[in-house]
């Protein structure tokens, strides 16, 4: 049986309610799961962070030097994006064999990178 000292909170990206549960209850343990790059405003330095790329790793690192960031990567099916020798995609699109094919998947928003991407990808989109 679980009990409330074994019972862990985990927030997902939002500081506002991390801060609410930690004054209601000073000895919760709780974990921020991090999607975005927020400027830090915890009340707690040893925070517990989960974050989805070395990206956000560093940049929470940097902000709270005491916490304990942890990379969780976004899973994706492998077996779905494998190759398909039947798939003539490339074809239908007029894109040749030999062609770089860049996707991006995601909100197109500055602190998901995409303008990142844009500028490093001139170097390889003709």
């Amino acid at each position: 049986m679980t009990t409330q000292e074994d019972s862990v909170i985990v927030i997902h990206n939002s500081m506002k309610l991390y801060r609410q549960i930690r004054e209601r209850n000073p000895n919760a343990k709780l974990v921020m799961h991090m999607h975005n790059a927020f400027e830090p405003e915890l009340p707690d330095n040893d925070a517990k962070i989960i974050v989805p790329s070395q990206f956000l790793k560093a940049f929470y690192e940097e902000r709270l030097p005491a916490a304990a960031v942890s990379i969780v990567p976004n899973g994706f099916c492998a077996e779905t994006y494998k190759r398909n020798p039947q798939d003539n995609l490339r074809q239908q699109l007029n894109i040749a064999e030999d062609a770089t094919v860049l996707l991006y998947a995601g909100r197109i928003s500055p602190d998901k990178g995409i303008l990142l991407l844009c500028r490093r990808s001139k170097n390889y989109v003709p």
